[in-house]
């Protein structure tokens, strides 16, 4: 999960990148008619904004939740923990 949030975080950054006319100049690219400047930066906002999501939620290997632990005493001591 963690791969493709990165891969749609460089897409939607480069998206925006694309989106500046002095970035064109720089970068003889030749684009779609319909992808105009402003298409370019909604469509990188998205992408960045969906990437964080799946690197946010899909952080935790396992992607479940963690077995809780509670202690194992021996008198006064804690010797041990347990999952439950």
């Amino acid at each position: 999960m963690k791969i493709i949030g990165y891969v749609l975080l460089i897409l939607g950054v480069l998206s925006i990148i694309l989106s500046f006319e002095q970035t064109k100049a720089f970068i003889p690219i030749t684009l779609p008619e319909q992808a105009t400047p402003t298409v370019l930066t909604i469509a990188g906002i998205i992408l960045i904004v969906i990437s964080l999501f799946l690197l946010i939620k899909g952080g935790k290997k396992g992607g479940g939740k963690s077995a809780h632990e509670v202690p194992v005493y021996e008198g006064n001591k804690i010797v041990a923990y347990r999952r439950v």
